[in-house]
């Protein structure tokens, strides 16, 4: 994957349509920006896995605390190599209680 302003939230032959996140180099060294980066990171990653408006509230709770939202989330925040990002993303787990979008 290059990242040249944006990352796609998951590459797999599963998801033919990439989701980008885009992010300017704050975005990666100063942790407000940062943290307001994983919230993009963690939507972009909802959405990779099949999350859209209209789905039924199982479907969504499905899709929240699936492997997929799971790994892809991982993935995206361990391809941008930052240290501050990675802390960030480390010190919080989305999958116990609400997703980051709902803080």
């Amino acid at each position: 994957m290059t990242i040249h302003g944006s990352a796609s939230a998951q590459e797999t032959e599963d998801s033919p349509d990439p989701v980008y996140v885009y992010y300017g180099r704050q975005d990666l060294s100063d942790p407000v920006r940062a943290r307001r980066l994983l919230i993009r990171i963690d939507k972009a990653a909802l959405k990779a896995c099949g999350a859209m408006n209209g789905l039924s509230i199982p479907t969504q709770e499905l899709i929240i605390r699936s492997d997929c939202h799971h790994e892809t989330f991982n993935r995206t925040v361990a391809a941008f190599h930052s240290p501050t990002l990675t802390h960030l993303a480390d010190a919080i787990d989305p999958w116990i209680g609400p997703t980051m979008q709902e803080h």
